[in-house]
């Protein structure tokens, strides 16, 4: 039996190459019970960025989903280091 890790594949993604575009990606600390997790380990507090969303209804989320989120073991170099905390 094999198992396969699916691989995310991002299709017309391009990076800011500017230093100032970088430092305005906001980088977040995980929660495991304010994100779900696409990719990434579920560490605590670690670095993470929002890829999807959660959708919303009015004032409220939509059915408790969460935005689903990358985790970082650290912020990459030339990124703004400055996380939010949602707690």
């Amino acid at each position: 039996m094999f198992i396969n890790e699916p691989q995310i594949n991002m299709q017309d993604l391009v990076l800011p190459s500017k230093s100032d575009e970088l430092q305005k990606i906001q980088f977040y600390k995980f929660y495991s019970d304010c994100f779900s997790t696409i990719d990434g380990f579920e560490k605590e507090g670690n670095p993470c960025v929002i890829i999807l969303n959660q959708p919303k209804i009015g004032n409220g989320s939509f059915a408790g989903i969460k935005p689903s989120v990358i985790i970082f073991s650290k912020v990459p170099v030339g990124y703004n280091t400055n996380l939010i905390d949602l707690k």
